[in-house]
């Protein structure tokens, strides 16, 4: 099994980051969120709002706990549960990705 952890940025519709493995822990999550806040310049001046499911990641202490400390560079927002159309943007990236890319193909390494 493998995880894909995505951010993308709904003003230019960019993927700033992402991660793939074989898990995706909360550590995870708050690596892949910080490089993708340092490759797009996001400072303390910038008001910015990430918004998420409720999955484990999401919603786990060191989660919690990483926002604490970037309180006053970004919000999070919890979509509510059954509700995917509220996080639009990253459900059609992760909808044409299989579409495009994984539905057809088959993989004989994890690389």
């Amino acid at each position: 099994m493998v995880f894909l952890l995505a951010f993308i940025d709904v003003f230019s519709k960019k993927v700033p980051n992402y991660y793939i493995g074989t898990s995706c822990k909360a550590g995870d999550l708050i690596t892949t969120l910080n490089q993708a806040l340092i490759s797009e310049g996001i400072t303390t001046d910038h008001k910015l709002v990430i918004r998420s499911d409720n999955g484990p990641q999401m919603s786990s202490n060191k989660f919690y706990f990483y926002l604490k400390r970037l309180e006053q560079k970004l919000a999070h927002e919890f979509i509510p549960v059954q509700t995917p159309n509220r996080n639009a943007y990253i459900e059609s990236f992760f909808s044409i990705l299989e579409n495009e890319l994984l539905k057809d193909r088959y993989f004989k390494t994890y690389g």
